[in-house]
């Protein structure tokens, strides 16, 4: 059962060449028949598009136009990933109180593809674009 989430922090992807990063969650980006997702790393900002195949989510490079036309909406530089990514872990409901920071985490097992959308389009109107 998944929990409520109020935010997503940080997602881990691991590349098809076996390299794993963190980045920070920003929008979840429909189109009329596509869903991307714009991701934060280092002050940089990249947009990938999202694909199922064997009811597996991936994250693959988007096409130059619509990274193009996401840099003018969102007043950002914002890059196309290069290879085919997977999330393998998600961070959310980080919380901060005085001393203490409590967050909650989802591994996936053996680096398969984990599938996120069902925390990130918890997110509400903030974290969710339609174009």
């Amino acid at each position: 059962m998944l929990p409520k989430v109020y935010n997503v922090k940080t997602i881990i992807l691991l590349s098809e060449n076996g390299h794993r990063e963190s980045y920070s969650f920003e929008k979840l980006v429909f189109e009329k028949e596509c869903c991307y997702l714009l991701f934060k790393k280092n002050y940089e900002f990249y947009v990938y598009k999202l694909y199922l195949a064997d009811n597996q989510v991936f994250l693959d490079p988007a096409e130059d136009e619509l990274t193009d036309a996401l840099s003018k909406t969102f007043c950002k530089n914002i890059k196309n990933g290069p290879l085919r990514h997977w999330a393998i872990g998600i961070s959310y409901n980080e919380t901060t109180s005085k001393n203490k920071t409590s967050t909650q985490f989802k591994i996936s097992n053996q680096d398969q593809p984990l599938d996120i959308l069902p925390f990130l389009l918890q997110m509400g109107e903030d974290a969710i674009y339609f174009r």
